[in-house]
């Protein structure tokens, strides 16, 4: 599957405009008012006219690309420290010893990525760079734990994040598979960049490397990406219809201002759960409805 660039760039400027508000929908916005109580942050499918920037093979057949899922933080809360929850699907690179004949999947490829906006009006944008980085983690981790292929790249992971960001844009399948727990779910975290910095800093990570710092928070565990400031970005390819995963099963809305978000269990255990909160919240083990002790809110 290639991915224009071009197309990619215009489709993310489109979600950047995206409120997150139906006007013509009340109980949207009574969601909406109920999900800013409990730091609940809605998941999002791209809509069918910002899907249209992208690759064919991207697009089902309604319309909407069925190979991303995206969220946006609160425009109205400071959500410093924010969890991700999502089942973990199957997928081709579900190892370091994939399957040598190509078989039947959830989905062939699967990742979560941090994407930072663009500040810099006088570099390309940097809307794109997850894309960048995701195919860097599909071509490279097999050997990640290597050392000498941590810290070589044909691109400098310094220059897609202008030397502003972490160096961790993103995790696939692969990386977050030691830390499912046993109900097969992972966690990651999104956190301030000097938060997630120093944690790499505390845990032997260098600047070069390309493997993001791990937390423990009371009964999660998963790796630490820093400051989506565009957006979290959920990345599938090639999804199997018959997967109840899939994002080809939430409804194709037409624009980003009619956009709904996905509605609780719509993808069974695969529906991402995403909650953000303030460092001083997290700090007294709370990250919106998630409680560090307690088991994950329903």
């Amino acid at each position: 599957m290639i991915i224009k660039d071009d197309g990619l760039n215009n489709i993310l400027s489109s979600i950047y405009q995206h409120n997150y508000h139906d006007n013509n929908d009340f109980n949207h916005q009574q969601q909406h008012k109920n999900d800013s109580i409990n730091g609940y942050i809605p998941v999002y499918r791209v809509d069918h006219t910002s899907s249209t920037l992208f690759s064919t093979d991207d697009i089902a057949e309604d319309g909407c690309s069925r190979c991303y899922l995206y969220a946006k933080k609160s425009t109205t809360r400071n959500d410093e420290i924010i969890i991700l929850r999502m089942n973990l699907p199957t997928t081709f690179f579900d190892d370091y010893s994939p399957d040598k004949i190509f078989n039947s999947y959830q989905t062939r490829y699967f990742s979560v990525s941090s994407a930072i906006a663009n500040t810099d009006t006088n570099t390309s944008s940097d809307n794109t760079d997850f894309i960048h980085l995701d195919h860097h983690y599909q071509s490279r981790d097999r050997d990640h734990q290597k050392e000498k292929d941590k810290r070589s790249s044909s691109t400098s992971l310094s220059s897609l994040s202008n030397k502003k960001s972490p160096l961790y844009y993103g995790v696939n399948s692969r990386l977050v598979k030691p830390y499912i727990d046993d109900l097969g779910y992972f966690y990651v975290f999104f956190a301030p960049n000097d938060f997630t910095m120093n944690l790499a800093l505390e845990q032997g990570l260098g600047e070069d490397s390309l493997i993001p710092p791990v937390m423990s928070w009371g009964q999660y565990k998963g790796y630490v990406l820093g400051d989506p400031s565009f957006a979290i970005i959920l990345r599938y390819r090639n999804p199997d219809y018959n997967w109840i995963g899939s994002p080809e099963h939430i409804k194709c809305y037409p624009t980003n201002s009619t956009n709904i978000p996905v509605q609780k269990n719509q993808l069974g255990i695969y529906t991402p759960e995403i909650y953000g909160d303030t460092l001083d919240n997290f700090n007294k083990g709370q990250i919106g409805a998630v409680l560090k002790d307690l088991p994950w809110p329903k």
